[in-house]
């Protein structure tokens, strides 16, 4: 649907989230053809990205967590192709985030802007959109930024760590209801021990006046942990010219 809307933004999880497992898939396999359809959607997103903007976005979608996903798709793509623009293009954006949206230790807000927020309503972060940033860093260090390791560092210590669910004592007991086709009532904090902040606060696991209050998104939880094996798989890497 945003690939066929003039109104959506290019730059979202529908449509380049879909590099990084075609990439990856390339990765494994040497499939020309998944390679050529993420070069393909990496080319198609920087070159038009533009034409999709509203004045007061650079992102170009809402969700933080969209458009840092598709920007660490492109980078992915970079990686094979050394194609100076998709890094350059990559670059700034991820340099607004961290500049702009993210605080020094890396909480992001769900939104670049409010519109979908009530009046009542303050900005969260979703872990998911940690991980989209902590991944971009990394593949900004491998396309000749160093640099960017220090921001996954800082990043991955003073939030993504932090922001599992790893102790659920402060957690009231769950509600005495019966389980239905939409809900579950049954012994929630331990069901959800592990899991990653989605809609938190700065300093806090959840946010009591997010858009969605004293919640979980259910995309943080996977794409954190994604987020944990990138790190811990980079923390040493054997290269042509050595370690």
């Amino acid at each position: 649907s945003y690939a066929n809307s003039s109104e959506k933004a290019l730059i979202s999880e529908n449509m380049g989230g879909w590099m990084t497992p075609l990439i990856k898939y390339y990765e494994w396999t040497g499939n020309k053809k998944a390679f050529e359809l993420a070069k393909g959607f990496a080319n198609y997103i920087v070159k038009h990205h533009k034409e999709s903007l509203k004045d007061d976005e650079v992102l170009g979608i809402s969700n933080v967590h969209g458009a840092l996903f598709c920007i660490g798709g492109v980078l992915r793509v970079a990686r094979h192709t050394k194609n100076k623009e998709l890094i350059g293009w990559s670059k700034r954006l991820v340099d607004y985030a961290i500049n702009n949206l993210a605080t020094s230790f890396g909480w992001l807000p769900e939104h670049e802007g409010k519109g979908l927020l009530q009046e009542s309503d303050t900005q969260s972060c979703e872990g998911c959109a940690v991980a989209d940033l902590i991944n971009c860093c990394i593949y900004l260090a491998k396309n000749g930024y160093p640099e960017y390791w220090n921001y996954v560092e800082r990043y991955t210590r003073n939030y993504l760590e932090e922001a599992q669910l790893k102790d659920t004592s402060w957690m009231p007991a769950s509600a005495k209801l019966e389980d239905n086709v939409h809900e579950s009532y049954d012994n929630i904090p331990e069901r959800v021990k592990g899991a990653y902040v989605g809609w938190g606060d700065p300093n806090d696991f959840v946010n009591p006046t997010a858009r969605v209050r004293n919640g979980l998104q259910n995309c943080c939880g996977p794409h954190a942990a994604w987020a944990t094996f990138l790190v811990w798989h980079n923390i040493v890497t054997k290269e042509k010219d050595g370690l």
